[in-house]
């Protein structure tokens, strides 16, 4: 179970998969059909599972042409109905709190960012932006295309922003939120994953845990997704 808490809580096939590659110790292949069972892990990823689907022809999100990173992105935003502790190396402590966060997604390598936000105006939406690609930037890459619902992302404001920056953006139909299911599917990853993290840890230490601390959990997840990754290729 150690292993398992220090990978984030990693699911347990994909734990046993790191051992029988030698990147964790080879003893936890031997879990191989007798999995522990994680509280945090049944509790915080609970969810409900969709029982049949509206369409037989699905089509995907995906293009052909995203062939390498930068060329399309999805986003979308959170909005917590729980205000989230600002995350402070020094300096006077401050009364603003975390009230969302916008989830970009490349469709390429399927990178995550998570953005942070103090509120859910367009100001702060461009820079969520201007934050994304300052971090595209850092690794030599661009933004081509957004993909996202209308929302904020509607805004001239933004859409403006898109067009001196020589992108494009394409948007979902009204009512078809599921033409941007890629960023809604790392939504609920992000969400369920950092729920688990903070149940956990409230478990372990319920007098400094609190729900307060969220944006910290959900960033800590980003990270796990990133830098964790099981291919089928190995």
């Amino acid at each position: 179970m150690s292993h398992h808490n220090r990978l984030h809580h990693l699911p347990f096939p994909k734990l046993i998969l790191l051992a029988e590659k030698n990147e964790i110790p080879k003893r936890l292949a031997e879990l191989k059909g007798r999995e522990p069972i994680c509280v945090a892990c049944i509790f915080g990823k609970a969810h409900k599972r969709p029982w049949r689907s509206k369409s037989k022809d699905k089509k995907h999100i995906r293009n052909m042409t995203d062939d390498e990173p930068g060329k399309r992105v999805s986003l979308d935003q959170i909005v917590s109905a729980q205000p989230g502790l600002i995350p402070q190396m020094s300096g006077f402590l401050t009364n603003l709190r975390i009230m969302g966060a916008t989830v970009f997604v490349d469709h390429f390598s399927d990178h995550v960012f998570v953005y942070l936000m103090k509120n859910h105006t367009l100001e702060e939406t461009l820079l969520a932006k201007e934050a994304y690609e300052r971090f595209m930037s850092s690794s030599g890459l661009t933004v081509q295309k957004y993909h996202a619902d209308n929302g904020r992302f509607a805004d001239k404001g933004f859409r403006d922003d898109c067009i001196s920056n020589n992108q494009t953006i394409s948007f979902c139909g009204v009512g078809a939120h599921h033409q941007n299911g890629i960023a809604e599917n790392k939504i609920k990853d992000l969400t369920l994953g950092g729920r688990t993290l903070l149940l956990h840890a409230k478990r372990m230490l319920p007098e400094y845990i609190s729900t307060i601390l969220w944006p910290f959990a959900m960033k800590c997840h980003e990270d796990r997704m990133n830098n964790l990754i099981h291919r089928a290729d190995g």
